[in-house]
């Protein structure tokens, strides 16, 4: 679970702990990370934290390799950012590019599950994006009217959607 250190990310941890999953916390606050991780533990669930800064492609790479080689049976793409304290910029890498990465990094590890599934956390606000524009992942500017964030989650709706369509062992 991405973004998993506070909010939705954490409840959607809890959740699944308590439906039995080995749950793996992905976020970038360590002490938060950990924490909840050793909540999970405490309860009696099996649950680890891994740090996933969702701004840095390659550390995709890191939560594939926590999975350990082991079956992956759901990925949630839960983390995300919007508005006026972030780029245009790096709210598309976050809401679109990072879940993309971390998706196709996770592909062997899913592949290896009887039926694996892949959430992708949305939003209504794609409605207000016609298309992602590239010029939005050069842009250093403020997501202040949050057309980046709909552009993103559009974005998003589509890998969705072409995940489903390519890869019909994935649901």
């Amino acid at each position: 679970v991405t973004g998993a250190t506070g909010g939705l990310g954490a409840e959607i941890c809890a959740g699944l702990a308590s439906l039995g999953y080995d749950v793996v916390v992905a976020g970038r606050d360590p002490r938060r990370g950990e924490a909840l991780a050793s909540r999970l533990r405490a309860s009696g669930a099996s649950a680890s934290y891994v740090r996933w800064e969702a701004t840095d492609l390659a550390s995709a790479h890191a939560v594939a390799r926590a999975a350990g080689g082991r079956p992956c049976a759901l990925l949630v793409n839960n983390a995300g950012v919007m508005g006026r304290a972030v780029s245009k910029a790096e709210t598309v890498r976050t809401n679109l590019l990072a879940p993309a990465a971390l998706t196709l990094a996770l592909l062997p590890a899913l592949r290896r599950h009887d039926s694996p599934r892949v959430v992708n956390v949305g939003s209504s606000s794609h409605l207000r994006a016609r298309r992602v524009a590239a010029a939005t992942l050069e842009s250093p500017r403020s997501d202040a009217n949050l057309l980046a964030y709909a552009q993103s989650k559009l974005g998003l709706m589509q890998l969705s959607l072409l995940l489903r369509a390519s890869l019909p062992w994935l649901t």
